[in-house]
């Protein structure tokens, strides 16, 4: 067995040194989620020198071989954003380290390109080789559907990854600018602790909008806990996701007794028309997309059938399978109230709970619908800016019945000025 005791001459983090015989790698067995089989995570608490401390983990799986790596920031986030421009000139350039976190955009300003920031992602420990193979593979994935679809933009795609494969091979020199307005991104620089004169390191203030993203400018607002009806406080946050609108999400922890919740609202009001999301779930990286369902959103499980209605459950900014799991839960809890005390009920909640739950585990494949009449609900795609073959987004005018349960008949939005004076009047008469 291996010795648990920690070096008391050493720091928990520190850096990885030639003559290191024991670099403190700790083994975890871990579920892969593409056999669903176990297998080991490798993970590994380090220094970079004139960075800060991160965390390299590595999962492998001995029955399918599924690899993935990424790495997680020890500290928190910069005082000040960081933004670093490197001029790459040659094969030595292309092997510097750099790390890309979930924050960080990438920009070759000379092709016009960038690969934005995906909040909630693992962050990226390569080389700029790899960030750019790792942009021409992800660019190659649907080339063989669009060349039979579109071909003028298959053409044009392969024209732009050679351009990028000229860059790969030393052929050209470009830039690399990595801007990070959570500080966590890095470029290497060979020379340390000498200065690199094709690199220029930048730090900035963060605006308004980047500590909003971040969630670094938090509401707090008195308020009573739920429960015991102790004063308390709700935290709240505007966050603003990616390819969809801004959402607010608030939290509330009563230190009296202990009491916690969490709910996300739409920050920008209703849309004109419903949305209907419809998800095919075939593998495991369906499980792991981000879901916002708001608090008018129905969930539905048409291989059942089964829906659960709206108002049941508030608002939500979870995953597929953090959504599955609660509904689960939400299942087993409301059992009595949602499906009586009858043998046939009792026997088809658990049909509902073991089919909601062979999705969870993958062995289920099934599809997923979030109708939301408001159009505030969100399943994230795994292929943008093109189409996502899993994922179908229709947008429907409501009907009257549903503008009436969402109370859009009763509000004004016109000449309200001078409804309002009317109403003043008849209470001074």
């Amino acid at each position: 067995m291996a010795d648990n005791q920690p070096s008391s001459n050493k720091p928990l983090f520190r850096q990885i040194e030639p003559d290191d015989d024991s670099p403190e790698i700790s083994e975890i067995e871990s579920l892969c989620m593409n056999c669903h089989e176990n297998g080991t995570t490798r993970m590994m608490l380090t220094k970079i020198p004139m960075f800060r401390e991160i965390i390299i983990m590595s999962f492998r799986c001995p029955h399918c071989y599924m690899e993935n790596n990424e790495v997680q920031f020890g500290g928190k986030f910069e005082e000040q954003g960081c933004r670093y421009t490197l001029r790459v000139k040659d094969a030595k350039d292309l092997n510097r380290q750099i790390i890309k976190s979930d924050w960080c955009v990438a920009k070759i300003p000379q092709l016009d390109f960038e690969i934005p920031a995906l909040p909630g992602q693992s962050a990226v420990l390569t080389t700029i080789e790899g960030l750019l193979q790792r942009t021409i593979d992800g660019l190659k994935i649907l080339q063989p559907e669009r060349r039979i679809a579109e071909p003028e933009v298959a053409a044009k795609i392969d024209e732009f990854i050679a351009r990028i494969e000229k860059y790969l091979y030393g052929d050209e020199e470009f830039s690399l600018v990595l801007e990070d307005p959570a500080g966590n991104s890095f470029i290497e620089n060979p020379y340390f602790p000498d200065h690199d004169t094709s690199m220029i390191v930048e730090n900035y203030v963060r605006t308004k909008q980047d500590n909003l993203s971040l969630g670094l400018q938090v509401i707090v607002f008195a308020t009573n806990c739920p429960s015991c009806l102790t004063p308390s406080q709700t935290r709240m946050v505007p966050v603003q996701i990616p390819h969809f609108k801004e959402v607010i999400i608030m939290a509330l922890t009563c230190e009296a007794c202990g009491f916690k919740t969490n709910e996300v609202k739409s920050g920008a009001g209703m849309s004109e028309k419903g949305i209907r999301l419809t998800l095919n779930i075939t593998s495991p990286q369906d499980m792991s997309r981000d879901v916002l369902k708001s608090e008018t959103c129905t969930i539905v499980l048409p291989a059942f059938p089964f829906e659960w209605h709206t108002g049941v459950s508030g608002g939500k900014f979870t995953t597929v399978e953090g959504l599955l799991t609660n509904l689960k839960e939400e299942l087993e809890r409301l059992n009595p109230l949602g499906l009586g005390d009858s043998s046939d009920g009792v026997n088809k909640m658990h049909q509902i709970v073991s089919f909601v739950d062979a999705i969870i585990t993958g062995k289920e494949k099934t599809v997923l619908i979030l109708d939301d009449p408001a159009g505030n609900s969100f399943i994230q795609s795994d292929c943008l800016p093109d189409p996502d073959p899993n994922l179908l987004i229709e947008h429907y005018q409501r009907t009257d019945e549903q503008d009436d349960e969402l109370g859009i008949k009763d509000m004004c939005v016109e000449n309200y000025e001078i409804l309002g004076e009317k109403e003043n009047d008849e209470d001074a008469e």
